[in-house]
């Protein structure tokens, strides 16, 4: 029997593909991809703790690739316009939504979930809660992120679901007793119906 009472989703990896974006921008910029990421990879646990902007991260990409880049280059604004969409998880949130609370709990840079929900990758709907690691300076799978989630929520561990497209944050909701399951990138519609099978449709 289904006695969820709350859902939470991940964004990248689950409504979104992103990954392939700095490749996009590199070309404009004429740098080698690889390098970009290195040096994304470096700081994002930092960026995604607000404790570093993603303007200062654009700075560290010029001063360690010695780019002058474009003027008035918005690094966050550009990232997030070479992103897409994907369809089966839109079409999911908005049906379930309607039958549950809903929210987000997401590791995220400054300024770039505001971007995503601007540019139609996240679905601009009525979430019941928002938990950002930018806004707390918390990362998942840290434990505390998933305590204060539950809180927002107001229902026991057990009433949760969650989805979510890395292995170790779901292991770590799973951990504190959520229904949590993988999200498979690359197999949305799979995905999807696995979703529907595990709330009981």
């Amino acid at each position: 029997m289904n006695n969820k009472k709350f859902i939470y989703f991940d964004l990248g990896g689950v409504f979104f593909h992103w990954r392939s974006g700095l490749a996009e921008i590199t070309k404009k910029l004429e740098v080698g991809s690889g390098k970009l990421e290195e040096i994304r990879i470096r700081y994002d646990d930092q960026v995604c703790r607000g404790k570093m902007t993603t303007d200062e991260l654009w700075g560290k990409y010029q001063e360690e690739l010695g780019i002058i880049g474009p003027k008035n280059f918005n690094f966050a604004q550009e990232w997030v316009k070479t992103f897409t969409p994907i369809p089966e998880s839109h079409e999911l949130i908005k049906e379930l939504i309607k039958k549950y609370p809903v929210g987000i709990l997401t590791n995220v840079y400054p300024e770039v979930y505001d971007l995503q929900i601007k540019y139609g990758f996240v679905p601009d709907l009525d979430y019941k809660a928002v938990i950002r690691s930018d806004q707390l300076g918390i990362v998942k799978p840290d434990p505390e992120i998933y305590k204060i989630a539950q809180a927002k929520a107001g229902v026991e561990a057990s009433e949760i679901f969650y989805a979510d497209d890395q292995l170790p944050n779901v292991e770590a909701a799973r951990n504190l007793g959520w229904l949590a399951m993988w999200f498979e990138e690359n197999n949305p519609s799979k995905s999807v119906r696995e979703i529907w099978e595990k709330l009981g449709k």
